[in-house]
């Protein structure tokens, strides 16, 4: 009888280690998106309604276009010896602030339509300029609500920064004409070299090149807007309404009272859960009693005296209690309930005659009683259903993981 109660002690010890190492593994990423899966109307609805919204969002949406032009900027000089020498290059990201400069603007608003006066800011707010990085090459780009539109804007704007650029060369070479006709005309005859000097470099700069770049290509009519068509519309919704949803569907499966999933009992307590399939019942009560070591029922050969089956939901013990009588068939066993008065006297002589007892502990028996009758057993089988609710199971758990007692965890499927 002493190697008996030393073998419920160790199974006991067993137990507990078992739940303790249980208790720090960390929660994967499967069973996250399991908790997610559990809830499938959730997602379903969080992405019929993106889908919705997107469409409604495609179809109320402005349809923009956009156009662009190319140009190439030529350096700018006064010295046809630089030019040819090619020692003059352009700076493309001053040169992209002159073209975004409200002067571009102003210019290609006056050819588009001197009338209009809120179109040079139009033009600011449609038209981006943007560098190639190492090149002297500029796009304008332009957004409207048109395809004419577009396509008009980037073309004026290009064409008026290079008249801008022209503009501005040829006033500096208009300068520096008239600058050496001033100095020729205040020499006199004796000074033959200077006005040699001065007239050769007066037609150095007559011949000076006033073209200021090129338009590579110009912006064409693009013939669909740059929106989103309505199924990329609500495609972007399906998946955003899947996040949401994900996201509401942890929430909900987080916060639900019940322990509705045989793997939410698992999550609530500190030990593996053996599951009891509804239309495998029989079988999987046979399995449990294999992993107790008592295959045909012999609980006294496994080193206990039997069990005590407990559950905090009203009537699910009684139920299991049934089920295991089935399992057991004809193995001797005494079954008690937990309201009789079975004296541990008769239940030591029985154990000492070869009968263990299942005793069925009723749902209001006080857990510290549930485990002490466990201790005299040997082991404890928690029953859980879909009605349990998580409150009560985690409440059970706590103070069985301090118990010397080997508790098994059931989850009854209904």
């Amino acid at each position: 009888m002493a190697s008996k109660s030393q073998a419920i002690r160790r199974a006991s010890t067993d137990s507990r280690s078992s739940r303790s190492s249980a208790a720090v593994n960390p929660v994967s990423l499967s069973e996250q998106l399991r908790k997610v899966l559990r809830h499938p109307l959730v997602l379903l609805l969080s992405v019929l309604t993106g889908m919705g919204l997107a469409g409604l969002a495609s179809l109320t949406q402005d349809q923009t276009y956009k156009a662009t032009s190319t140009v190439v900027a030529y350096p700018l000089t006064t010295d046809p010896n630089a030019q040819a020498s090619n020692q003059i290059t352009v700076d493309i990201n001053t040169e992209a602030s002159v073209a975004n400069s409200r002067q571009v603007a102003n210019a290609a608003a006056e050819k588009l339509n001197p009338s209009d006066t809120n179109l040079p800011q139009k033009l600011d707010d449609t038209v981006d300029v943007a560098a190639h990085s190492g090149t002297a090459i500029l796009d304008f780009t332009a957004t409207a609500d048109s395809a004419d539109e577009a396509a008009q804007y980037a073309n004026a704007v290009a064409d008026a920064y290079l008249q801008v650029r022209r503009d501005a060369l040829k006033d500096t070479v208009n300068s520096n004409v008239q600058n050496i006709n001033d100095a020729l005309n205040s020499l006199d005859d004796s000074k033959k070299i200077t006005r040699s000097q001065l007239e050769e470099k007066l037609a150095q700069v007559q011949i000076t090149s006033t073209s200021a770049g090129r338009v590579v290509s110009y912006a064409e009519k693009p013939d669909a807007p740059t929106n989103l068509g309505l199924p990329k519309y609500l495609l972007v919704g399906a998946i955003a309404g899947l996040l949401v949803g994900a996201l509401l569907a942890w929430l909900v499966d987080s916060r639900e009272r019940r322990v509705k999933y045989f793997d939410r009992a698992g999550e609530a307590v500190s030990q593996d859960v053996h599951e009891i399939r509804g239309n495998h019942q029989v079988e999987d009560a046979r399995r449990l009693l294999f992993s107790l070591g008592a295959a045909r029922g012999d609980f006294l050969s496994s080193g206990r005296r039997g069990a005590v089956i407990y559950s905090p939901t009203p009537l699910a013990a009684g139920e299991f209690s049934t089920l295991l009588s089935e399992a057991t068939g004809t193995a001797d066993i005494n079954y008690a309930s937990g309201n009789e008065a079975t004296p541990w006297n008769t239940i030591h002589a029985g154990a000492e005659a070869g009968r263990a007892t299942i005793l069925t502990a009723g749902e209001d028996t006080e857990i510290s009683q549930v485990l002490r009758d466990a201790y005299e057993l040997g082991t404890c089988l928690v029953v859980i259903t879909p009605e349990t609710t998580m409150r009560d199971l985690k409440e059970f758990d706590a103070v069985a993981h301090t118990a010397e007692a080997d508790v098994k965890y059931v989850y009854l499927q209904k």
